[in-house]
C-alpha cells in the first residue's frame, strides 16, 4: 500500500491510497482506494458523523482498478514480494524483485 491518506479518527472512514493485489491465479491489479463507496452515508459516533458531514465531499468513493496484468508462474501457497514505487504522478508495481 502506498500514500495513504484520510484515515479519520477511527469507525467510519476508509482511508484513501493505492495497493497492489496478487491473487493465488496470478492475476495482479493496482487498486486506487477513493473512501467508502457512499461518502454521504453517516456512521460512526457523533463525532465521525460531524466529520463526515463537514467534508462535504462530493468525489467518486469505493474501489478502482487502475490495472491489471496476467502473470505466468504463480501458484497458490507460494510467497511472493510485492512492492509499489511512486515517482509523482506514475506508480509502478513490483512482484518478486
Amino acid at each position: 500500500m502506498g500514500r495513504i491518506n484520510e484515515v479519520g479518527t477511527g469507525y467510519g472512514f476508509i482511508p484513501k491510497g493505492y495497493f497492489l493485489e496478487l491473487r493465488a491465479d496470478g492475476q495482479c491489479r493496482l487498486v486506487a482506494i477513493r473512501g467508502k463507496e457512499s461518502k454521504k452515508k453517516i456512521i460512526g459516533d457523533a463525532e465521525q458523523q460531524s466529520l463526515i458531514k463537514a467534508a462535504d465531499d462530493d468525489s467518486t468513493g469505493g474501489e478502482k482498478v487502475l490495472g491489471t496484468v496476467q502473470l505466468a508462474g504463480i501458484h497458490p501457497n507460494e510467497w511472493h514480494n510485492l512492492k509499489l514505487r511512486f515517482e509523482d504522478p506514475v506508480i509502478t508495481g513490483f512482484v518478486n524483485e
